[in-house]
């Protein structure tokens, strides 16, 4: 089958056809409207966490701990997809994502050395 100009490919045949398929289908989700409030309301939750880090001390202090956890690991994914849609460079050249991925690997190193 001979392509024309103006011909629509719905589908590449292969392994590679079916991961830019999936890759499309990733970058439609990060890229929508629903992942960027989702991770603004992470942000907020998590700053509300950390800022009642004082209260109750002792008593909250493993609950706090558990947040702490599920939010860098919801931090690690919303990471790991941004660079699998958006590639290393690109990833790179967008100073809030560099700016996200210090304060992930920050948050690693902090769970790294507290275990």
């Amino acid at each position: 089958m001979q392509l024309k100009p103006g011909d629509t490919i719905l589908w590449i045949p292969g392994y590679y056809g079916l991961t830019l398929a999936f890759k499309k289908r990733v970058s439609a989700f990060v890229n929508g409207s629903f992942f960027d409030q989702f991770i603004i309301l992470m942000v907020i939750l998590n700053t509300v966490s950390l800022g009642m880090e004082n209260i109750n001390r002792e008593k909250y202090q493993a609950k706090r701990d558990q947040a702490n956890l599920v939010f860098t690991w919801i931090f690690i994914v919303e990471m790991l997809l941004k660079l699998y849609v958006m590639g290393v460079k690109e990833y790179v050249r967008d100073t809030m994502c560099l700016f996200d991925g210090v304060i992930v690997a920050t948050s690693v190193m902090d769970l790294i050395s507290s275990s």
